[in-house]
């Protein structure tokens, strides 16, 4: 399932959303730069990309995903 938006690590190494796309639902609630602070109930502080999309990839039609604005 594609859900509008990609995953970053910025120059600190903390995951951030990096793009969103116009028009999903996403585009409402994330914008690039946001600090993500977890995924699918699991910590992002040390969580890699891969390991992130992987989680959101598993988690079917829903997950929730907990970021700082």
């Amino acid at each position: 399932m594609h859900w509008g938006f990609h995953l970053a690590l910025d120059h600190e190494n903390q995951m951030v959303i990096d793009k969103v796309e116009d028009g999903t639902m996403c585009s409402f609630y994330m914008s690039p730069g946001d600090a993500v602070l977890k995924v699918a109930g699991r910590s992002a502080k040390a969580m890699s990309v891969e390991k992130a999309q992987h989680l959101i990839q598993q988690a079917g039609n829903a997950v929730e995903i907990i970021i700082k604005k």
